[in-house]
């Protein structure tokens, strides 16, 4: 895990694992190599230190899990709509899969551009995702990552689902104008 604990202002990183894991390790050879340029350097480590202090003195990890529940819940609203497939993820960072033809999940044909069209809609209304293209066949599959920060309140969730719904409804109309 990296980023969030140095909140992307100095290069740190950490590793977590199961018990199993570092048993492997232990009984194997014992060694666990890492480290790079900048490792074992105390004022980043005192950043990710403070990182984690205040995770846990203002509760943010639980506070996030209530969000993950009213933000997987909202998301699931737009699978009423003919060409979400699916809404699945772990916590703050669910996808939204694209498919051609909901009851079999086909998917759109890559040369559709499907993603891409979701994308421009939605970043003209201020809102960025992640693309996420190609994972049915290495080609075809059309699915975007809604990754809003850690720290999101429930009228910020709100604003990101109702700009989806605006620019699914209008992919809605545009498909039903073609067919």
């Amino acid at each position: 895990m990296a980023k969030g604990m140095a909140g992307g202002y100095a290069p740190l990183v950490a590793i977590a694992t199961r018990k199993e894991v570092i048993d492997v390790i232990k009984n194997g050879s014992g060694n666990f190599v890492y480290g790079h340029t900048f490792s074992h350097h105390p004022v980043i480590c005192a950043v990710g230190l403070a990182v984690l202090r205040y995770l846990k003195n203002y509760n943010l990890v639980e506070r996030s899990a209530r969000r993950v529940q009213y933000f997987l819940q909202e998301l699931n609203e737009l699978t009423g709509f003919s060409f979400v497939g699916a809404v699945r993820g772990k916590g703050l960072m669910p996808a939204i899969e694209f498919v051609k033809e909901k009851k079999t999940k086909v998917p759109f044909p890559r040369t559709s551009h499907f993603t891409e069209n979701i994308l421009g809609k939605v970043f003209e209304r201020g809102l960025a995702l992640y693309p996420l293209m190609g994972f049915v066949d290495g080609v075809n599959g059309d699915a975007v990552m809604v990754s809003p920060p850690f720290i999101i309140e429930e009228g910020e969730i709100d604003e990101i689902i109702g700009i989806l719904q605006e620019v699914f409804i209008e992919v809605e109309n545009e498909r039903s104008r073609c067919i």
